[in-house]
């Protein structure tokens, strides 16, 4: 009896050993797994983490590239708009400059015009008759403002009216003789309605008016 209350005795203490091996190995696997698990969540943090770094890194590029393209964006649409703006004042400024000039040149020629015009009456007191040119004035090397030859024509030389100057409802528009720049184009029509006519400065009704063709 006393044998083999032993031998149970024994057994029981054999199982319970192998059963506490066993609970331990189990813990530990448990543990290590735990601790596996454990390893593998770090690691998928890190990688987040690395991968969530990298994607800030690339959003500030982005960021920083865009940045700089609307600021040299901006820049091109200042840049352009100084250059309209200066376009706009200089065609303005030319323009004005231009009127300016051809306003100058135009009461330049009222002016020698009008000396022509005291040269040639002086010839008529002395000489009782026009003169054939204006070289007989001493005048026939005179140029207007344009660098073009002054015109002139004795009209009692000439017989018809096809080369006098005419108005538009094609009179002649002097009786003695005609005096004229062909203006800024250097072009002219004996009709003053004819466009290359309309910048002559003329001398009309007989020395009372002497401006541009347009204006008479």
């Amino acid at each position: 009896m006393e044998v083999g209350a032993v031998s149970v005795l024994n057994i029981c203490k054999g199982k319970l050993v192998k059963h506490s091996h066993l609970a331990a190995s189990i813990e530990l696997t448990a543990s290590k797994e735990k601790s596996c698990f454990a390893d593998i969540a770090i690691i998928a943090k890190l990688k987040f983490l690395r991968h969530f770094i990298a994607s800030l890194g690339g959003l500030q590029i982005f960021l920083r590239r865009s940045v700089m393209r609307r600021h040299a964006g901006f820049t091109l649409i200042e840049l352009t708009l100084v250059i309209a703006i200066l376009a706009i004042l200089a065609a303005f400024g030319i323009s004005y400059y231009g009127d300016y000039r051809d306003k100058i040149n135009v009461n330049k020629t009222i002016t020698d015009i009008l000396h022509m015009g005291v040269l040639i009456k002086q010839f008529e007191n002395d000489n009782l008759a026009f003169p054939g040119s204006l070289s007989d004035v001493g005048a026939g090397a005179m140029l207007d403002p344009w660098g073009n030859p002054y015109q002139y024509l004795n009209i009692s030389s000439v017989k018809g009216k096809g080369k006098l100057r005419k108005d538009k409802s094609l009179n002649p528009i002097n009786s003695d003789y005609d005096l004229y720049s062909m203006g800024k184009d250097g072009m002219s029509s004996t009709a003053l309605t004819a466009k290359n006519s309309h910048d002559d400065v003329i001398r009309a009704r007989d020395g009372k008016f002497v401006g541009l063709a347009s204006d008479f």
